[in-house]
């Protein structure tokens, strides 16, 4: 099953990084697309995340959802 999850990797050397479960799959219809980023953008914080999902009983991508990494909650 797929999830929307952040992975923070350590700048100080350290080895060990941070897998933190952002969203519930329930909440974004378990079939997620994500673009790409803007290389000017990448390692920059970030709240939103926009992607193609599947809204069912579907099982191609037919919506555009956007996330909020912050509150925890999706908008199509």
């Amino acid at each position: 099953m797929g999830r929307v999850a952040r992975f923070r990797i350590p700048l100080d050397g350290s080895a060990m990084g941070e897998l933190e479960t952002v969203l519930d799959p329930d909440e974004h219809g378990r079939g997620v697309e994500l673009s790409t980023i803007n290389p000017a953008y990448i390692g920059k914080e970030y709240r939103y995340l926009y992607a193609c999902t599947a809204r069912r009983p579907c099982n191609f991508f037919n919506a555009l959802t956007k996330m909020d990494l912050v509150e925890k909650e999706t908008r199509r």
